[in-house]
């Protein structure tokens, strides 16, 4: 996926589900965000893991809706238990 100026990471990764038919769900929190809850088949709170993403091999701070991917940015999406637990 590629980075468009201005956009939020959730603003792409709504596209990319759009552009490859893969159901994408999200939950909506006022002065929070966008908090995605299901990729494909995986839906939040299964086998206690949850969405989670990682930025050039850091775990994200902000919500998808908060972050604004640079062009040079790794982002990986995982599948797994809270950070504390990996």
């Amino acid at each position: 996926l590629k980075a468009r100026e201005g956009g939020s990471l959730f603003e792409l990764m709504h596209r990319w589900g759009i552009e490859n038919e893969v159901q994408l769900s999200y939950k909506s929190f006022p002065g929070l965000g966008n908090l995605i809850t299901k990729i494909g088949a995986k839906e939040n709170g299964e086998d206690s893991a949850y969405w989670q993403y990682w930025i050039n091999n850091e775990y994200a701070k902000v919500g998808a809706s908060e972050y604004i991917p640079k062009e040079e940015d790794k982002i990986v999406w995982k599948f797994t238990p809270t950070p504390n637990d990996i």
